[in-house]
């Protein structure tokens, strides 16, 4: 991670499965910030953000729907 120089916000590397691994980021990391960043440097592989605001938003939006 040096490269990026994002190294100071991530704190730990998950290995998932043999090909998924999970980067857990210090609170408040912009996470499509370090996927810009190294990003650039891993292109072959796709990226994603998982955002728990986000995931609370949308489940507590679709209990009040039903």
């Amino acid at each position: 991670m040096h490269l990026s120089k994002s190294d100071r916000d991530i704190i730990q590397i998950e290995e998932l499965s043999f090909t998924t691994n999970s980067l857990v980021c210090k609170l408040g990391t912009d996470a499509p910030g370090i996927i810009a960043k190294i990003g650039r440097y891993i292109s072959e592989f796709k990226l994603y953000a998982f955002l728990p605001e986000k995931v609370d938003k949308l489940r507590t939006g679709l209990a009040s729907k039903q």
